[in-house]
């Protein structure tokens, strides 16, 4: 899983750099190294951050797919009903029922397609 990885560099990297400075965290005190403790760690976590990026990516693209898919059905569907009422061969109501027919049962082949008996 990617959020796996994600937690698992992010906590490594936070841990490996709090192990450091807490370790001595008189000299960095006592020199002033705090800037360079927090450099330190803004580097480590910067594999967290592309990882982050990658996975918010797919994320977006997938969902952006399903959506696309979904409202080029609705319009497709519209379109065609919207033809059949305009040539006479079916009235707005029975159009409107094969509309929803169509997407109900999208909606139940999908929740079907994933069902581990099948």
């Amino acid at each position: 899983m990617p959020s796996e990885t994600l937690e698992k560099s992010g906590s490594e990297a936070s841990l490996d750099c709090l192990n450091q400075v807490v370790a001595q965290v008189r000299s960095v005190y006592a020199y002033g190294g705090e800037d360079k403790a927090v450099r330190m760690y803004g580097d480590a976590l910067q594999k967290t951050v592309e990882l982050g990026i990658k996975g918010g990516l797919a994320k977006g693209l997938g969902m952006g797919t399903v959506y696309l898919l979904l409202y080029f059905t609705w319009a497709l569907l519209l379109w065609f009903a919207g033809k059949m009422v305009e040539r006479g061969t079916i009235h707005g109501g029975p159009a409107f029922v094969t509309i929803l027919n169509a997407v109900v049962g999208g909606m139940y082949a999908m929740i079907l397609s994933s069902c581990p008996m099948f």
